[in-house]
């Protein structure tokens, strides 16, 4: 059975501690020390040892230290954890020493602050679903088996929820094997047996858990039933048996693209409270129509043949070379809020949306706003390769170095 990190299995406190890494990696901690990661985790109320006597944080450390490496828990949480980002492809290593933080962690957490509980969700499942576990006898994405598992056996008892870690290779040949041990009677004794009691305790304590979370799983009782999602995408398939691709289809609908007019857009305000997504100030409809007349200022600018897209994402550009996925923001004093919003944004929709639909293309990101915004946040969206304009309702437009030669990619005619 393959090793997997098993420290924390509940959403929120492991976006906790995925902040406290990424943290520590703007600082230039050492992120390879157990000690100092665990440290920090723990005065952050992630993987905090045992307190029976009650101590403050800093006197339990003070106890925990004195322990051997190899029995110090915070250590031990600070090692899974850094390997369990890893494999979500939420860190990864620059170097011999370092890490770098991925563009998917930073959009998870300028959505996670945003209160964007759906986007989180879904960076969530397509990161473990995407993460691949190796070792002497093969490759495997024990999170694809999972739900694979509980769609074709609904009602699968939660032992053999392990059998994703059991699991040599993405075979359908391997498939079938894990799927004869999970037809057998008595699974708990049937997985001590075959990956030892320890082993098959640990193997059923993250993966179920984040699945129910995300809602790919259902528990009832100690069985585990596929989602209605699930059931109702297999519903029309005319296989027998549900497929990798037939479950990540009912995961992650398609988002099409439409096109965009060039005519002037304006909607009625038909109240305060929100019309779509409540993280997004943009979206209340007090600021849809200033929202929609930057869009349409700034579409203006571009010859007929651009091709101007939206869907999800405010804007799409293509012509023959360039792709520019834009995200438009009313600024109204509130300007911190708006860029770490459409930061997350941008690469939310780049990963999901537009990249799968285009996958040969370079796509570049662009916030475009209806405010002049300051100059440290225009050298943030700098240092995340994103370009900023303003559209300003007087006809001005201006931006940043990147942001204006963007918009040169696209018409030699733009200042």
């Amino acid at each position: 059975m393959k090793n997997f990190p098993h420290q924390i299995n509940q959403l929120p406190r492991l976006t906790q501690a995925l902040e406290v890494f990424v943290r520590l990696i703007g600082d230039n901690a050492d992120v390879n020390n157990d000690g100092v990661v665990g440290d920090a985790l723990a005065r952050e109320g992630v993987g905090t040892p045992k307190n029976p006597k009650k101590l403050s944080i800093e006197n339990l450390l003070i106890a925990e230290h004195q322990k051997v490496h190899g029995r110090q828990g915070t250590r031990t949480c600070a090692r899974e954890l850094r390997r369990f980002f890893n494999l979500l492809n939420f860190i990864t290593q620059a170097g011999e020493n370092g890490w770098e933080v991925t563009p998917l962690a930073n959009s998870l957490l300028a959505l996670h602050s945003g209160g964007a509980r759906s986007e989180t969700q879904d960076i969530w499942r397509q990161a473990l679903w995407n993460l691949n576990l190796e070792d002497e006898t093969g490759s495997s994405h024990p999170y694809r088996i999972l739900i694979r598992l509980v769609a074709n056996h609904p009602g699968l008892p939660k032992p053999y929820a392990g059998l994703c870690l059991e699991a040599k290779d993405d075979s359908e040949k391997e498939f079938g094997r894990i799927c004869k041990i999970a037809s057998k009677p008595a699974p708990s004794n049937t997985m001590d047996v075959l990956a030892t009691k320890f082993a098959a305790k640990n193997s059923v304590k993250i993966l179920p858990s984040v699945a129910q979370q995300l809602g790919d799983v259902i528990l009832i009782g100690n069985k585990l039933f596929p989602s209605e999602l699930i059931i109702n995408a297999l519903a029309g398939s005319n296989s027998e048996a549900a497929s990798a691709d037939d479950i990540q289809q009912a995961l992650r609908p398609p988002s099409a693209p439409r096109v965009r007019g060039a005519e002037i857009r304006k909607r009625e305000v038909l109240g305060t409270g929100p019309t779509t997504r409540i993280y997004d100030p943009d979206l209340l409809a007090v600021r849809t129509n200033a929202h929609e007349q930057c869009l349409d200022r700034f579409c203006q600018l571009f010859p007929s043949t651009i091709a101007r897209l939206e869907a999800t994402y405010d804007l799409l550009l293509l012509d023959s070379q360039n792709t520019l996925l834009v995200e438009a923001k009313t600024i109204r004093d509130d300007a911190p809020l708006q860029v770490r919003l459409a930061l997350g944004q941008l690469f939310y929709y780049e990963y999901f949306d537009v990249a799968p639909r285009y996958p040969t293309r370079r796509i570049s990101f662009l916030l475009l706003t209806d405010r002049k915004i300051s100059d440290e946040l225009q050298s943030f969206l700098e240092e995340h390769d994103v370009g900023f304009v303003w559209s300003l309702e007087n006809g001005e437009i201006g931006g940043s170095n990147s942001g204006l030669a963007l918009l040169q990619a696209f018409s030699a005619s733009l200042p």
